[in-house]
């Protein structure tokens, strides 16, 4: 078996490699918006939520809410 452990891309084509044998997560390396990444660059680190779920892609915003949430995030209109 071939391993590939971590796949990293910049389209969401490259998430595909999730699905070959060996690999553990595919990461997905986007830009930012400009006025979302200054409101990240602003929080300090321990607000920013944690968490480790697999999901369908389907619950993949409810759950991020909910993980905001329990981390005491503040709600923005990013």
């Amino acid at each position: 078996m071939q391993k590939i452990g971590v796949a990293a891309g910049h389209d969401a084509a490259s998430l595909n490699t999730f699905l070959q044998p060996g690999c553990v997560a595919s990461v997905w390396r986007r830009q930012s918006p400009p006025d979302v990444q200054t409101w990240l660059d602003r929080l300090s680190p321990e607000v920013l939520p944690r968490g480790r779920v697999i999901l369908p892609l389907n619950a993949v915003k409810t759950s991020m809410r909910h993980v905001c949430d329990m981390s005491g995030l503040i709600a923005g209109r990013e």
